[in-house]
Formats: structure tokens, C-alpha cells, sequence
């Protein structure tokens, strides 16, 4: 490692970005730190279960403390403050950690920084993506990357015939995108989709969240149906994963599963892996206007000639092309 101080420094602790998808693309820093340093013992933060879920998965993490941030709002986090942050200071007085690594940067981890009682602070000061975030620490621990995102799951098989499933034998498609109306993610041809595949004898499983969704009887649809613990099983046991920039989509990757990335507003470059080993094959127009989401994804379209052009003229039959060239 490039700095002396770093020797004999073992007990590490880290706090993630908050989304799910985002946690799997640092994923690689945990499995290059404890290349680096085998004996290193690493706990990780979690604001909430679904994210103790995802991180109990990571073969490569000792220890998770779930401090119990729902929401990442302003209101929450001040909630947080006022009735949980003590029980998080005295984790961390206890455990006397040697080096607290933030990898993304904003107010709320400043204040941590400011109250928790550590020996070394390694921040990532570069509010970029993930992947470069991950860089920049490891960088800075002179420790090169490993780019292992893999989870390791129950593979219960009973959640598969409870839903009607066999193992292999579906193709699960992502549907919504996280903010629904108001996401410029949104590939609104999925119907489409659905009745060709349907026309090549393709088993179809639905999947993602929606409160307003409308069943359909015709194929699979567990939208809104699993826990995240039954999602992942599902996605495990799936032929081939389609999905927009979403959880899902980094699930399908870090499950090991031929995946294909319907990609608009946002460059597939900063969100794929950094592993060749793994099949994924995005789609993506490259407009002049995109990318246009850099952190906040929840924006209108700002382009008057070709309103979410980024993602209408990724058309169905070139989905269709990549589902059957798919190793």
C-alpha cells in the first residue's frame, strides 16, 4: 500500500452510496481490499434492510450494521439524529476502527464524519460514479481493483414452484423503472416485447415495482408479489435478464445472468461491470442531449424536438435481435 500508516491497520468500516444498484457497483472494493490485506476485517454500514440483504450476499464482507435510514430525505435523515445516531457512535466507540472509508460524498456522511470517533478517515472527495468512487479509494490505498460484483444466494427452489417456475426455462423482463412517471428511464414498449416473445414460445416472467400496476394473467407477473430475498431467486433461475438501469439490472450481473441494458438518459459506460467474464450486452442511442442524468434521476425530458427520443427509438425488434443473438 502506498502509505505507511495503512500498516497494521485491519478493522475497516465503510458507508455505501444508499441505492441497492449502487452498492453492487462498489461491490469490487471490498473484494480488492481483502485481496490486499486477507486478514483485514471489514463491516459495512446498511441504512436499511433491503440494503442488509444485498450486503449479507457479499462473500468478501465480515460484519454489517444496520443503522436504520428508511428514506434518504432530509426529514428522515434529521430523525435519524435525533433518535438513532447515538447507538451508531457507540458501535463505532466500541469497536475502535482503524481507517472509515465514505465513498460517495454528501451533507449527511459530512456530519458523520464530523461525530463518529475513528482512527483514519479514507473519504472519496470526487462526487462521480460509482465505479470511479471505488477507484479514487482504492487508489488512494494503493491496493489495485478486483472487479468481483458476485452475490452468493440460498437457491431456494421452492420459491421457483410456488410462483410455477423451472429453473432456466423463462426470460424475466424489468418493467418499471424507480420513479414511474417521472423517470426518463421508462422503456415504454414492454407490451410489445411481451406479445412477440409470447410469438416465439418464450416463457416471460414480469418483474419491478408499481402501485398502480394492472395484473396480467397471460404470463408470470410477480410485480409487486416477492421480498427482495424471492426477487433474487427468481433472477437466478432466469435464462435472461432484460432490464433498463435499474436494481434489477445490477442484480442479473452480480447473479451471473446473460443480461441485456435498455439504456437512454444515462451512458451504459458508467454502469456496466468492469468484468468481461460476465454477458451483458446494453443497448443504447448515444443522443446528442445524453446523458442527462448525472446523480438525480427523477427529471423531465429538456429535449422539445424528440422528447425521451433516448429511449422511443430503441425499438422492439432490435431488443428482440439481441434476446436471440444472446450466448
Amino acid at each position: 500500500m502506498k502509505e505507511s500508516y495503512f500498516k497494521g491497520k485491519k478493522k475497516i468500516v465503510v458507508e455505501l452510496p444508499f441505492g441497492l444498484g449502487d452498492q453492487i457497483m462498489c461491490f469490487p472494493l471490498f473484494a480488492s481490499i481483502k485481496k490486499a490485506i486477507p486478514d483485514s476485517i471489514i463491516t459495512v454500514l446498511s441504512p436499511n434492510k433491503n440494503s442488509t440483504t444485498i450486503l449479507s450476499k457479499n462473500k468478501f464482507i465480515d460484519n454489517i450494521y444496520e443503522y436504520g435510514l428508511t428514506k434518504f430525505s432530509y426529514f428522515e435523515i434529521f430523525k435519524f439524529f435525533i433518535k438513532k445516531f447515538y447507538k451508531l457512535w457507540y458501535f463505532f466507540k466500541k469497536n475502535s476502527f482503524d481507517i472509515f472509508i465514505i465513498v460517495h460524498p454528501n451533507l449527511f456522511r459530512t456530519i458523520l464524519i464530523k461525530l463518529l470517533p475513528y482512527k483514519y478517515l479514507l473519504l472519496n472527495i470526487e462526487n462521480v460514479h460509482k465505479t470511479k468512487e471505488v477507484l479514487n479509494i482504492l487508489n488512494k490505498l494503493g491496493i489495485k481493483p478486483v472487479y468481483d460484483y458476485s452475490m452468493e444466494i440460498n437457491d431456494n427452489k421452492d420459491i421457483l414452484s410456488k410462483i410455477g417456475l423451472k429453473s432456466n426455462n423463462y426470460i424475466l423482463l424489468d418493467v418499471y423503472a424507480q420513479h414511474l412517471d417521472a423517470d426518463p428511464r421508462q422503456w415504454p414498449y414492454f407490451i410489445e416485447l411481451i406479445e412477440k416473445l409470447q410469438k416465439k414460445k418464450k416463457k416471460v416472467v414480469i418483474a419491478g415495482l408499481n402501485p398502480a400496476h394492472k395484473y396480467r394473467k397471460d404470463i408470470i407477473d410477480i410485480v409487486n408479489k416477492t421480498s427482495l430475498e424471492e426477487l433474487l431467486i427468481v433472477i437466478k433461475n432466469a435464462k435472461l435478464v432484460v432490464a433498463m438501469d435499474s436494481g434489477i439490472f445490477h442484480f442479473a450481473y452480480s447473479l451471473g445472468k446473460p443480461l441485456i441494458g435498455i439504456f437512454g438518459p444515462i451512458n451504459p459506460k458508467e454502469r456496466i461491470p468492469f468484468n468481461k467474464k460476465l454477458k451483458v450486452k446494453t443497448i443504447y442511442k448515444n443522443k446528442e442531449c445524453s446523458p442527462c442524468i448525472i446523480n438525480k434521476v427523477n427529471i423531465k425530458c429538456k429535449n422539445r424536438s424528440n422528447p425521451y427520443g433516448c429511449v422511443k427509438d430503441i425499438h422492439v425488434d432490435e431488443v428482440m435481435k439481441a434476446i436471440e443473438n444472446m450466448p
